[in-house]
Formats: structure tokens, C-alpha cells, sequence
């Protein structure tokens, strides 16, 4: 065995020094001496032979074969397409710099210096393990690098990486890992650029907070994940098993795929769910920094806490809350998508949230701290099975308010609400409010309100306020109702009336800079107290009904004040203008009754009076009646008296001016109107009968009666005794084309015919007013003339029938 072993070294020392020669011939470069090493071919080496080389070892795009564990103490330049194989563990104790391809069948440790990824593309293939030490780390630049780790990751270095995370300039290294990946407590940052997970059994990584991954791709299933998240690229759905906490300090993007964290997560940098992404935290998710759900998806199922920065839904982002969302230190919230929380939601922030496109749907309550920033939320919709809470201060609104839970109790501030269904919120105290709009809902509030923003019904809403209310800004009661159950007080800018309706059921009080304005539309104001006008500002353009049971009072110095119509509803109550009028006033009873003051306060005055009817010897039903000053009397009853025909009311029980029912009422107190009487005679009605043509003729005259009878007509005798006048005459009309008349106590029917052509002969006699007997009309659709008969007896009306004509009723009255 020596001998050969002798033999061996003999022929490899030969063979070494022929090398030597050659290599010295033909390539000066390639010298020991100098610590040096370059190549000009590919070569093969021990790894011992090459541990007394601390300069550099270039491999000028050729092939270095190393056979053996390999320490390298020299800085190892591959160069373009040139590749370095180690058949055993590689340890670098200086920089390399692999722009070509590396093989390590074994472990590889970077000892010192570093593994810069430089210009170009190459691989990095490892056996075993990849352990940074010492102070060794990896750095990228411009380059596109795979590493395949065939066993586990070690970063125990104190150096830090560089550039091997997302930048403008650089691209990453890609590492394909199959075994853990660990980075010890005490080691330098560890930027390891983009890895894959590709492992066939459990994967365990490990990180710290000085760590960063720019992109991550879970293609192993089973994978546990301690420390820091720190991933600015997700590539692929991942539900790792978390021991505990997870934290992240780095910019981490979900980016349209799914991240499941089973525990807490605790965000310290930006977090971006990307477009379809979704994160879910099974537990209570803290972030400092901005979580952008923009087109994406948050879920967490404990408690959310915005530390600083801002909760971001804008483009539909859509996050869901199981427990409490806390706004804390300077978070915010902003956004158009949706939030969901499952239990309540605190703003204790400086931050100033902006949400007035953002639908958001609460099972708890809405808290804000005095004293923090603006809290401008969107839709609100309180879903509570139980009673919720809105507690809110000055700087804060409510885009659209919608209480599908009816036990919402407010405190502080209800401010620039905007209702999407019918409320009345439970109430401990008066309702501060820098504005309210109903929104075409009812919004009922029970206690004193005071405002100091505009309270506006709008859209055909209503606002009942069951207290008074107080208000320095505008009631825009645009196509809307308010009702104030208590007193008013508008102490600034103005009540808006346009198509509306108010109504205050104590007294109303303008001041300081209160006033009305009316638009083109007119409204109607009910007062049931009195109204009293001592602001500064002027009424203007008032096209509204204002009714008063009160006194109105102006006081001196006020501005102007106007009123379209005014009505007064109390006697003895007064109107003083100190600057002020009415077009119209129109007052309950009398103008006795009140004290107008000036005289000429008006343009026209409307008196409700007592119209006492004097039957002046009949009996009349009601004797009493309501009119107005400067309108028409309106429905006049019609008295009897036995023998006696109405002839209508007169202003004297001796003739003077008849009143009719369109008469316009001249007088301001109560009147009496008379009835006067004409006394009755009767008249005998005769029926006549031509055979030619069917026809039957009526007529009181006796001449006309002979005269029709030696024309061929027949005399059928007497027809019906009716009184010689009443109210009620019956017009008789002839139609000479057909040689038929007819009868109708009908002005209409009447002016009907005479339009059509027939001829108009006057009152042919009269209807008892008293209606004593019927007169019966028929109708022979068959017949061209004497289409029509007039009867007293049922059993004729009765046999016409049978024989096909028509019953139209009664068509007047006799005795």
C-alpha cells in the first residue's frame, strides 16, 4: 500500500508540474504566488488545491469543476456562461459573483463578503442547505437569478442584505426552497428576493423583523410560518399554520389571491389586497400603517385596530369585521366599498376619516371620542338584534342613515344625517344637530332639538319634533312636512317654504337674523300660539298661508315682514306691524272680534261670519250658516211653508237684494238673510195623445187643450194638479224636423237640446218643491216621436216597462 501510494504522488507530481509548465508557457495569469487564480479552459480541481488562493479566482466563462468540500478565501468571478461545480460543501469566505451557473452538491455557506447577483442570468443550485454566516450575506442587482435549495435556508449572518427586494431599478433573485427557512434573532437584515416554496413535506419558515421577501409563490401546501410576514408580492393563494402572532413590517401584497392567517396579525407597513385579493385574519388584525382593500377583500374575525395611516375601500373594497373596529393614535378610514362589523366601532384617532361613499353595515355601536378628528361616515346601516348606540361629536356626518334595527339611542351630536328609512331614535337628553334631512322618510324625535345646521324634510319627508326646537340655520321645508309638538325659535338664516307644510303647536319666535322665504310654490303654516317677528332680516317673497291662533306681534325696529295670507283663528286676539302687512287677511269670526293694528295692515280682508237664516214664517234646516267676507256664500238650504212657493233670500225681510249662491259675501260681521214667500195657487195639468204619431202633448192651457183636440189629437183628460210656481220649472223644447216635444226640469239637458237644434219654449210649469207626488218618465228607443211619456200611475209606468220601454226615473213633481 506505501509503495503505491508512493507511485501515486510520484505520478501526480509529474503530472501537476507538465500542467504547471504548460499553464506557465501559454498563460501567465494563472499563478499561485500572486493569490490569483484565472482560467483559460475549463478546469477541474480538490478543493484543498485551492484553498491557498485569497485575491481572486475568475473563471472567464469557463467551467471550474472543484471535487471535494471546497473553503474558498478569494473573491470567485464566474463570468458570462461560465459555471463553478462543487462536489461537496462549498464555504465562500470573500464575494461572489455568480453571473453564470453554480452547482453545489452539498451545503453552501457564505462565510463572509457576499453573493451579488449581478448583471445577466445564471442559477444557483444547492444539494444541501444555503447558510449565511459570519458576516456573509446576498445582494442583487439588475439581475434575474434562479436558486434552487434543495434542503433549508440559514441567515445566522450580521450583515445585511441589499437590493434583492422590489425596486424601480432591480429585479429579484428567484430561490425555490424545499426545506425551512430560518433567520436567527440575532442576524442582519435578510432580503432573499422572491422565493417558492416547493418542499414535499412540511415547510417551516422562520423571520425576522429585519427580514424581506419581495415575492412569495406557496406551492407546498403544508407550510408554517413564525415571526414576520415580511412579503411584498403574493403569488398564489396561502393558508399557512401560525403558532402564533404573525407580525409584518414591510409592504405585504395579497394581489388578487387568497392569505389566510390563522392567529393575530400585526401589520407595521402597508398592506394591499390588489384586485380580487382577499386576507383573512382568524384573529385580531393592528396595523401602523395604510390597509388598502382597493378592489379587494379584508376578513377579520377578531378585533381591527387602525393605529396610524388609514383603512382604505376605495374601488368596492370590501372588509368584514366579526368583533370591534378601533381607530386609534392618527388611523383613518376612507373609501367607497363596504364594511361590515360585527360588533362595534370606536373612533379615538386625531385622524380625519372621510367615508361619505362608504356603505357601512353595524351590529354594535358607533362611538367617537371628544376631542378627534373629523368622522364623516357614508351609509350607515345599524342591523343590532339588540339596542345600539350613536354617539358622535361636532366634527361628525352621516351621508345616509339606515335604522333597520329601531332601538338606536343617540347621544352628543346627530349631525348632517341624511335618513334612508322611517327613525325615531331613543333619546336621554335635548338633540344637538348640525343638520338633518328626512329624505322623503319620517323622522320623529322625541325631546327639545337644537340646531345649527339646516333641517330639511325634503322629498315629500316629515319631521316631527315632540319638543321645541331652536335653530340658527335654515328649515328647508322644500316639498316637505315639520311638525314641532312645542315652541320655535329661529334665531338665524330662514325658513324656506316651497310646496311644504309646518305646523307648531306652541309659540313661534324670529330673532336675531330669522326670517321666511317662500319659493314659487305656495305652503300653509299652522301657528296654534302666538308669533312674534323681532329679527333684524326681512321676509322675502312670501307666497305661503300662515294661520294663527295667537297673537302677531312685530316689534319695533324688526325688519320688514309680509305675509301672503293671514288668517286669524281666535277672537279677540291682535295683529301688530311695527314694519310689516298682509296682502290678505282672513279672520275666524268678525272684524270685531279682533284688533287690526294699523287699520290698513292689508289689501283685503276676509271676514268668517254667521249667516243667520230668517225663514220669515216657514221652517228652515240649518238655520245657521258659515261664510266668508269677499267669497261667495256658497250651498243656501231651501225653506217651506205650507201654501207657498220660496222665492229666495233677500238682505230684508222686506225686498231689497237677493243673495244666490254665487253672490260674494260684502260684509265683515254677521248678517241675517230672509226668506220671502209667494202664496200658491195650483194648476191642472191635461195630457193629450196624437195617434199618428204616438206623441203625447202636456199643458196647462185650455185654449191649447181645444184647440189640439179639433186637430185630431186625443183628449185624455186630466195628467196631474201642480203647484202655479216653485224653484223647480219645467222647460219645454220642440223639435220641428221630427214634430216631437219634450220636458225636463234639466238647465243641462236642456241647453243639450237647444244645441242640437230643438227649440226652446220657455217654462211650460213647475215642479212641487215639497216633491208630494212623482211624475214618471219613460223612454221608446224604438220610437222616432213621442219617444217619451210622462205618467203619475205605477201600474201604467209598470206596463210600459213589460212592453220594452226604458224607466229613467222621475222627471218631476206634482200634487
Amino acid at each position: 500500500m506505501s509503495e503505491r501510494k508512493g507511485l501515486k504522488g510520484i505520478v501526480r507530481f509529474l503530472g501537476g508540474l507538465i500542467v504547471g509548465l504548460l499553464l506557465f508557457s501559454f498563460n501567465r495569469t494563472y499563478s499561485k504566488a500572486a493569490s490569483n487564480l484565472s482560467l483559460s479552459g475549463d478546469a477541474t480541481y480538490n478543493g484543498s488545491d485551492l484553498n491557498g488562493y485569497d485575491g481572486t479566482i475568475s473563471l472567464n466563462g469557463h467551467t471550474l469543476t472543484v471535487n471535494g468540500d471546497f473553503t474558498s478565501n478569494a473573491t470567485i468571478s464566474i463570468g458570462t456562461g461560465g459555471s463553478l461545480i462543487v462536489n461537496g460543501d462549498f464555504t465562500a469566505k470573500k464575494t461572489v459573483y455568480p453571473t453564470g451557473n453554480i452547482e453545489i452538491n452539498g451545503s453552501y455557506t457564505q462565510n463572509k463578503g457576499e453573493m451579488f447577483l449581478r448583471e445577466g442570468s445564471g442559477s444557483l443550485k444547492i444539494r444541501d442547505d444555503l447558510i449565511f454566516s459570519g458576516s456573509g450575506t446576498i445582494s442583487c442587482t439588475y439581475s434575474a437569478f434562479n436558486i434552487v435549495v434543495g434542503g433549508n435556508v440559514l441567515y445566522n449572518s450580521s450583515g445585511s442584505c441589499s437590493n434583492t427586494g422590489f425596486s424601480d431599478e432591480h429585479t429579484s433573485a428567484t430561490s425555490y426552497v424545499k426545506g425551512n427557512i430560518t433567520q436567527t434573532e440575532t442576524s442582519g437584515r435578510f432580503d432573499i428576493g422572491s422565493i417558492i416554496l416547493c418542499g414535499e413535506n412540511k415547510q417551516v419558515v422562520t423571520l425576522r423583523s429585519n427580514s424581506y421577501i419581495q415575492g412569495l409563490t406557496p406551492q407546498n401546501g403544508n407550510v408554517q410560518w413564525n415571526g414576520y410576514l415580511n412579503v411584498f408580492d403574493l403569488h398564489g393563494d396561502f393558508s399557512p399554520e401560525c403558532p402564533s402572532v404573525i407580525k409584518s413590517n414591510s409592504n405585504l401584497g395579497v394581489n388578487g389571491h387568497t392569505l389566510i392567517i390563522p392567529t393575530s396579525f400585526e401589520l407595521s407597513n402597508k398592506c394591499y389586497t390588489g384586485t380580487g385579493g382577499k386576507l383573512v385574519v382568524k384573529g385580531n388584525l393592528t396595523t401602523n400603517s395604510l390597509f388598502s382593500a382597493e378592489k379587494g377583500e379584508l376578513i377579520v374575525e377578531g378585533d381591527y385596530t387602525q393605529r396610524a395611516n388609514n383603512l382604505n375601500m376605495l374601488d368596492n373594497g370590501k372588509v368584514s369585521i366579526g368583533g370591534n373596529l378601533f381607530l386609534t393614535g392618527t388611523g383613518y378610514m376612507q373609501g367607497n366599498g363596504i364594511l361590515q362589523i360585527g360588533e362595534s366601532l370606536y373612533q379615538k384617532s386625531s385622524g380625519k376619516s372621510d367615508c361619505r361613499n362608504l356603505k357601512m353595515i353595524v351590529k354594535g355601536d358607533i362611538i367617537q371620542d371628544e376631542y378627534t378628528g373629523d368622522f364623516k361616515l357614508g351609509r350607515v346601516e345599524f342591523v343590532g338584534k339588540e339596542s345600539q348606540v350613536l354617539s358622535l361629536e361636532t366634527n361628525s356626518s352621516i351621508a345616509g342613515l339606515l335604522p333597520t334595527n329601531k332601538d338606536i339611542k343617540i347621544e352628543k351630536y346627530f349631525n348632517n344625517v341624511t335618513l334612508l328609512g322611517d327613525f325615531t331614535p331613543v333619546l336621554n337628553d335635548t338633540l344637538k344637530t348640525s343638520g338633518i334631512e328626512a329624505n322623503g322618510f319620517i323622522l320623529t324625535i322625541n325631546e327639545d332639538v337644537m340646531a345649527t345646521g339646516p333641517i330639511r324634510p325634503n322629498k315629500g319627508g316629515t319631521i316631527i319634533i315632540n319638543g321645541n326646537l331652536e335653530t340658527k340655520d335654515r328649515l328647508g321645508l322644500g316639498d316637505g312636512t315639520l311638525i314641532i309638538n312645542g315652541n320655535l325659535i329661529q334665531k338665524g338664516d330662514h325658513i324656506y317654504l316651497d310646496n311644504s307644510n309646518l305646523k307648531i303647536t306652541g309659540d313661534v319666535l324670529f330673532t336675531d337674523k330669522g326670517t321666511i322665504i317662500d319659493g314659487d310654490n305656495s305652503s300653509n303654516v299652522l301657528v296654534e300660539g302666538s308669533l312674534r317677528y323681532e329679527s333684524n332680516d326681512s321676509v322675502q317673497d312670501s307666497n305661503s298661508t300662515w294661520t294663527i291662533y295667537g297673537n302677531v306681534e312685530q316689534t319695533s325696529g324688526a325688519g320688514s315682514l309680509y305675509f301672503k295670507k293671514l288668517i286669524l283663528m281666535t277672537p279677540n286676539t291682535q295683529v301688530y306691524f311695527s314694519n310689516g302687512s298682509a296682502e290678505i287677511i282672513e279672520l275666524a269670526a268678525g272684524k270685531t272680534n279682533f284688533t287690526l293694528n294699523p287699520e290698513n295692515c292689508y289689501n283685503e280682508l276676509i271676514a268668517k261670519i254667521s249667516v243667520i237664516l230668517d225663514a220669515n214664517g216657514g221652517i228652515v234646516n240649518p238655520a245657521e250658516i258659515t261664510a266668508k267676507t269677499a267669497e261667495e256664500y256658497g250651498s243656501l238650504p231651501t225653506p217651506t211653508r205650507d201654501g207657498y212657493a220660496f222665492m229666495g233670500w233677500y238682505t230684508e225681510k222686506e225686498a231689497r237684494d237677493r243673495v244666490y249662491e254665487n253672490t260674494i259675501v260684502e260684509a265683515v260681521d254677521d248678517i241675517t238673510l230672509f226668506a220671502h214667500w209667494q202664496l200658491l195657487g195650483s194648476v191642472t195639468m191635461y195630457r193629450l195623445y196624437n195617434p199618428n204619431s204616438g206623441e203625447h202633448f202636456y199643458t196647462s192651457s185650455e185654449r191649447e187643450r181645444k184647440a189640439l183636440a179639433k186637430q185630431g189629437w186625443n183628449d185624455e183628460g186630466f195628467a196631474w194638479e201642480g203647484p202655479s210656481y216653485s224653484n223647480t220649472p219645467v222647460y219645454r223644447l220642440y223639435n220641428e224636423n221630427a214634430g216631437d216635444h219634450h220636458y225636463t226640469p234639466s238647465k243641462k239637458e236642456r241647453d243639450n237640446l237647444i244645441k242640437q237644434g230643438w227649440k226652446d219654449e220657455g217654462i211650460g210649469w213647475y215642479s212641487d218643491d215639497a216633491k208630494t207626488k212623482p211624475l214618471y218618465r219613460l223612454y221608446n228607443p224604438n220610437a222616432v216621436t213621442g219617444s217619451h211619456h210622462y205618467t203619475t200611475s205605477k201600474k201604467e209606468r209598470d206596463n210600459l216597462v213589460k212592453q220594452g220601454w226604458k224607466d229613467e226615473g222621475i222627471g218631476w213633481y206634482g200634487f
